[in-house]
C-alpha cells in the first residue's frame, strides 16, 4: 500500500518591519493573495474627516507619513479596479504605527463571473440526451485512496460497466475499444494503443463517463465518451507538490500551479512515476523479472478572456512512457544462434516507448442569452517503439523485429446550441 506525502506552497504576506520611530506610519498595501500593490493612493485623515495628507505606494507596496502628532487617524488606500480599504490608528508619543491594508480586486470579480457564465455556457453545447451520464467530481477522485495520484483508467473504473484487461485497456458495456476521449468538450484523436497512459487525473476538475445511446454528434458505434474538464486557474491560485512512495519500488512526484492576472488564467502540473511493475507479472511471484517502468507526464491550459462573452483557450499535454516487457523464467529455447550456446530467458531485454502529444486551440463564447458555441482546432502525434532483444528473440521466437508505428491526427470540430 502506497503513502503519500503532500506539501502545498502558499503566498503569503510579509511582516513589516517594527521598531517604527516616533511620529512616523508606515505600512503595506496588499491585494487578497499577500501581493503587495505598487501605485496605491494613500490619504492620512483626521477624526473630522480633515485631510492631513496623501502619498502612493512604492514597488514593494510600502508608504510612509512622518511628523505626525499623538492622535487617532484614519489610513484610506484606493487604486483602480480594487475595493477601497480603510484603517483606524491611534499614535502615542512613544513608538510610531505600522498598518496592513488588503484590497479586494474588483476586476479579478469581473473575471471569476465572466468564467463561470462561459462555463455554463459550454456545458450546455455537449449533450447527453438519451445516454447514461456519470459524472466523476473532483471530490470523488480526492476520496480515492490515491486521490489525483490514480491512473485515469483506475478512476474510471469507479463507473457501472467499466472493465479493464490485462494490458490496461479499458472496455465499456463489454465492448472492445470505441472509447472516446474528449478535453472540455473537445475530441482528442485516438492514439496508438500501449500500455501506458497518456492523459493525467490530476489535471481534471471533473470527468464525465456517458454511455448508452449516444447521440449523433458522438460518433457511430461507440460505447463511450469520456469527457474531462480541466482545472483553469479562474478560481484559484497556489500551487502543491506531491510526492507518492509504494510498494515495488514505486516512487512519484508530481506539482501543479494555477493562478489569473487580470483576463488570463492558467494552470499546469507535471508528474514523474517509476517502479518496478510498469506491465502485470507473468509470473505467479510477487517481484516480476524486468518490469521497470518510468513514465513521465505534462499538462498546460491557458484562457484568456476576449470579451465578457468570449474566450481563447490553448491546451498542450504530453507523455512519455518507458517500458521494460517482463521476462518468464525456464523457458526452453525453441532455436540455436550460432556462437550463443545458451541464453536463460531470464536475461531477455525487450523495451517498448510510448510518446504523445497533443494540442487544442479552442474558441468558446456566447451570442446574446440563446446561443452557445466552440469551435477548436486540434492535432495528436502518437509514437510506440519496440526495441527487440536481438539474440533472445531469435533463440526464443525465431524473429527479432524492431517496431516502429506513429501516427498524426488533426481535425476541427464546431459545436453550437440554441436555447429554446
Amino acid at each position: 500500500m502506497g503513502a503519500a506525502l503532500a506539501l502545498v506552497f502558499a503566498v503569503a504576506a510579509p511582516t513589516y518591519a517594527a521598531a517604527i520611530p516616533s511620529g512616523q506610519i508606515t505600512g503595506l498595501i496588499n491585494d487578497a493573495l499577500g501581493q503587495p500593490i505598487a501605485g496605491a493612493r494613500v490619504a492620512l485623515q483626521s477624526p473630522d474627516g480633515r485631510s492631513l495628507g496623501t502619498t502612493q505606494t512604492d514597488a514593494a507596496g510600502h508608504f510612509s507619513f512622518s511628523a505626525i502628532t499623538p492622535g487617532i487617524y484614519a489610513v484610506l488606500a484606493s487604486k483602480a479596479n480594487f475595493q477601497s480599504g480603510t484603517d483606524i490608528i491611534t499614535l502615542t508619543a512613544d513608538t510610531g504605527h505600522a498598518s496592513t491594508i488588503t484590497l479586494a480586486s474588483t476586476a479579478t470579480l469581473t473575471v471569476q463571473v465572466t468564467a463561470q457564465k462561459l462555463e455554463r455556457a459550454r456545458n450546455g453545447i455537449a449533450v447527453s440526451t438519451g445516454s447514461s451520464n456519470y459524472r466523476i467530481s473532483a471530490q470523488d477522485i480526492a476520496n480515492l485512496p490515491q486521490g489525483a495520484s490514480t491512473p485515469l483508467n483506475q478512476v474510471l473504473l469507479q463507473a457501472p460497466g467499466v472493465t479493464q484487461d490485462s494490458y490496461g485497456q479499458l472496455h465499456i458495456r463489454g465492448d472492445h475499444g470505441n472509447v472516446q476521449y474528449r478535453i472540455n468538450d473537445i475530441i482528442v484523436p485516438e492514439s496508438i494503443s500501449g500500455f501506458g497512459q497518456s492523459l493525467d487525473t490530476r489535471f481534471a476538475d471533473s470527468i464525465n463517463l456517458l454511455t448508452g445511446a449516444l447521440p449523433a454528434q458522438y460518433g457511430y458505434r461507440t460505447a463511450g465518451v469520456v469527457d474531462i474538464h480541466t482545472k483553469s486557474g479562474a478560481f484559484d491560485n497556489g500551487g502543491r507538490i506531491g510526492v507518492t512512495v509504494g510498494s515495488h519500488n514505486s516512487r512519484e512526484i508530481g506539482g501543479e500551479i494555477s493562478g489569473h492576472k487580470d483576463r488570463l488564467s492558467y494552470y499546469f502540473n507535471a508528474s514523474l512515476l517509476k517502479n518496478d511493475l510498469g506491465i502485470e507479472n507473468p509470473t505467479a511471484s510477487r517481484d516480476a523479472l524486468h518490469d521497470t517502468t518510468r513514465q513521465s507526464k505534462g499538462f498546460g491550459y491557458l484562457s484568456y478572456l476576449l470579451s465578457d462573452s468570449a474566450r481563447l483557450s490553448l491546451i498542450l499535454g504530453s507523455s512519455d512512457n518507458k517500458f521494460q516487457i517482463p521476462n518468464t523464467p525456464g523457458l526452453t529455447q525453441n532455436f540455436t544462434l550460432i556462437g550463443v550456446p545458451s541464453y536463460p530467458s531470464a536475461n531477455l531485454d525487450e523495451r517498448q516507448r510510448e510518446t504523445t502529444r497533443y494540442g487544442i486551440l479552442a474558441l468558446q463564447g456566447t451570442l446574446g442569452d440563446k446561443i452557445s458555441y466552440q469551435v477548436a482546432g486540434f492535432s495528436r502525434y502518437s509514437r510506440v517503439l519496440f526495441e527487440p532483444d536481438i539474440a533472445g528473440d531469435l533463440i526464443y521466437t525465431g524473429v527479432a523485429s524492431r517496431v516502429l508505428r506513429s501516427s498524426v491526427a488533426n481535425g476541427v470540430q464546431a459545436d453550437a446550441s440554441y436555447q429554446l
